[in-house]
C-alpha cells in the first residue's frame, strides 16, 4: 500500500508550487510490459484484446515499476491506457509513486472507471411504465489520465518533472487491470 508521509502536500499546495514551471511540450510513451521491476502477480502478455507489450494485474497490492527518460525539466499529464479485466464489478483503483513517493495527497487511490452499456431495449412493463435495460460491462481499451477521482479538480493532474531518469511505479489497489501504455505528456 501506498502511505502518506506527514509533509506530504495536498495538490492545490503541489501546483502552486510549480506554477511558474512550463508545461511539456514533448510526450514520452511507455508499454505496459517495459517495466524494470515488479511484485505480487503481473503478467506480461504479447498481445491481449487486440493490444501488444501489456501488463496484467492480477491481484491486488501487485505493483509494477517502470523507468521513463524525460526530455525536458516541464509539467506533465500521465495518460494511461487500460482495459479492466474481470472482477467483482467495483471501480478499479490504482496508485502512483514518482522516484519512489506521492509527491502530493491523492494518488493513493485513483480511479479508473468500468465501461458499461446497455444489455437489449427499455423495458415496459403491462401499464406502459418504461425501465432502463439492465447493465453489462464493455472489455474494451480506454484513455484515462491520473486525475482527482473526488472530482474537485477540473483537468487531469500535472507532475513536474526535471529532465532524465525518473521512475513511475504503479499499485494495484483494487479490481484487476491490463495497461497497454502509459503517456507521460503534454497538459490538457
Amino acid at each position: 500500500a501506498i502511505s502518506k508521509g506527514e509533509d506530504v502536500l495536498t495538490y492545490t499546495e503541489y501546483s502552486e508550487k510549480y506554477a511558474d514551471k512550463k508545461d511539456a511540450t514533448k510526450q514520452v510513451v511507455i508499454k505496459g510490459d517495459s517495466f524494470v521491476s515488479s511484485t505480487g502477480k503481473v503478467e506480461k502478455a504479447s498481445k491481449y484484446e487486440g493490444k501488444k507489450g501489456v501488463v496484467k494485474f492480477i491481484d491486488e497490492e501487485s505493483t509494477v515499476t517502470y523507468k521513463v527518460v524525460i526530455p525536458e525539466d516541464a509539467k506533465y499529464t500521465v495518460l494511461v491506457n487500460y482495459i479492466a479485466l474481470d472482477g467483482r464489478n467495483n471501480a478499479i483503483n490504482m496508485g502512483l509513486t514518482i522516484d519512489g513517493k506521492a509527491p502530493f495527497d491523492g494518488l493513493q487511490e485513483l480511479e479508473f472507471p468500468r465501461l458499461w452499456q446497455d444489455a437489449g431495449d427499455v423495458r415496459v412493463d403491462g401499464v406502459g411504465n418504461e425501465f432502463s435495460p439492465s447493465q453489462e460491462e464493455v472489455f474494451v481499451y480506454n484513455d484515462h489520465y491520473v486525475q482527482d477521482t473526488l472530482g474537485l479538480e477540473s483537468f487531469p493532474y500535472t507532475f513536474y518533472l526535471t529532465k532524465g531518469v525518473h521512475t513511475l511505479t504503479f499499485t494495484s489497489v483494487a479490481e484487476p487491470i491490463a495497461i497497454a501504455t502509459i503517456t507521460v505528456g503534454k497538459p490538457v
